[in-house]
């Protein structure tokens, strides 16, 4: 597997290879957070959407060999509608992405395609 590290600035994202060639990507967002999933070629980034874009999602995987989003996911709006993911975890071991989001829940995300596995409330 190629091996790379991230950096990001505001909305940039940018993807260092060793070969020196850099992946640059503009996400809709200011960038809160990136988990990257060493074993895959997974890139979780947590971004931070304006208060008014209620139906705008926050969760992005990224494919970091070709710079595409393979899926996105927007925060639980039933219970308050400016909810937002705030950070996510990867578990190589278990092969899940933990998010949390501003509502104070913790949910398990399938990796592979964004879908909600389980969510406990956590504060």
């Amino acid at each position: 597997m190629n091996k790379h590290s991230i950096t990001f600035s505001g909305n940039e994202l940018v993807i260092h290879q060793d070969d020196g060639s850099a992946a640059r990507m503009n996400m809709p967002h200011p960038i809160i957070c990136i988990e990257d999933a060493m074993s895959n070629s997974w890139l979780f980034v947590v971004t931070d959407p304006p208060s008014n874009a209620t139906d705008a999602p926050n969760l992005y995987c990224i494919d970091w060999q070709n710079t595409s989003v393979l899926w996105t996911k927007a925060a639980d709006k039933s219970r308050s509608r400016n909810n937002i993911f705030t950070q996510s975890r990867f578990n190589p071991e278990t092969n899940t992405l933990t998010v949390w989001d501003w509502d104070g829940y913790r949910s398990i995300v399938n990796p592979a395609n964004g879908q909600l596995i389980e969510s406990h409330f956590f504060k």
